[in-house]
């Protein structure tokens, strides 16, 4: 059992730190960036967001609302990039094996109509992981509603689709 004393000096300075405790997690919501973090997330600068949402998770408490909005932008940051894990030189590897030749300019038109999905990712170009298998898909169908280059199935010659 605690004896008077003890609890007379034991209470008070629990209640100094919950009160500290408050007074920084207020400080630390008003210092918080939300549409800055939004802007990296859509310009793909996720080195600085992934950053930046380890320190705002740093300062809060766990299950708070300002730890889970920062752990969920890390998240789709992370995801992003699992969906956009492929780099320019595999890509044109993957192309080159399952269509053969085909050109520079097909390719941008494929990247321009987004049946090549590719975001700039810290500063690199990365595609989407089944960009390749999605051009071929679409170029074996035909590729019309995109109005793009295409091949025909067996990869033999090339032409314009209407």
């Amino acid at each position: 059992m605690l004896d008077l004393t003890t609890f007379l000096i034991v209470i008070p300075i629990v209640l100094l730190m919950a009160i500290l405790v408050v007074i920084t997690n207020k400080k630390n919501k008003k210092k918080i960036k939300w549409k800055q973090a939004d802007i990296w997330l859509e310009t793909g600068d996720f080195i600085k967001l992934k950053k930046w949402a380890r320190e705002v998770k740093d300062k809060n408490v766990p299950a708070s609302k300002e730890w889970k909005k920062a752990d969920s932008l890390e998240q789709k940051a992370k995801s992003i990039e699992q969906d956009f894990s492929l780099m320019e030189d595999v890509v044109v590897g993957q192309l080159k094996e399952k269509m053969g030749q085909y050109s520079q300019s097909e390719r941008y038109s494929w990247e321009k109509n987004g049946l090549l999905p590719y975001k700039v990712i810290d500063g690199e170009k990365r595609y989407f992981k089944n960009g390749v298998s999605d051009v071929n898909m679409s170029l074996l169908k035909g590729g019309k509603e995109l109005g793009v280059l295409s091949k025909n199935p067996m990869g033999h010659g090339k032409g314009m689709v209407s």
